[in-house]
């Protein structure tokens, strides 16, 4: 039973991956909430296929939706947390920035 259900919630996280996934490649203007609503869906370690085929964790989610909206003050808090204590990050605009740097 308690296997059967992990595989059940499993297969709903891949489901609405999914959607959100087709729904960024629907959307004529990409969206930054849109890829902080997919990094809900993703599990440590997991990966999602965009509709342009890129595979993407949540990191490279958080990086996406602040390459949208560079002012999303949530993305750059969440993606902070994935970080560990000493690991930077290169931002898509170049900036490296450490856990730290990412919540200022």
């Amino acid at each position: 039973p308690a296997a059967d259900a992990a595989r059940a919630t499993k297969l709903k996280h891949a489901t609405q991956r999914t959607q959100h996934a087709r729904a960024l490649s629907l959307s004529s203007r990409m969206d930054a909430n849109a890829y902080m609503a997919l990094t809900t869906k993703l599990q440590a370690g997991e990966t999602t296929r965009l509709a342009d085929g890129r595979e993407l964790n949540k990191k490279q989610l958080f990086l996406e939706a602040l390459r949208c909206d560079r002012d999303h003050g949530t993305a750059y808090n969440n993606l902070s947390t994935e970080l560990t204590a000493n690991e930077t990050i290169r931002l898509l605009d170049g900036r490296e920035l450490d856990k730290k740097q990412l919540y200022v």
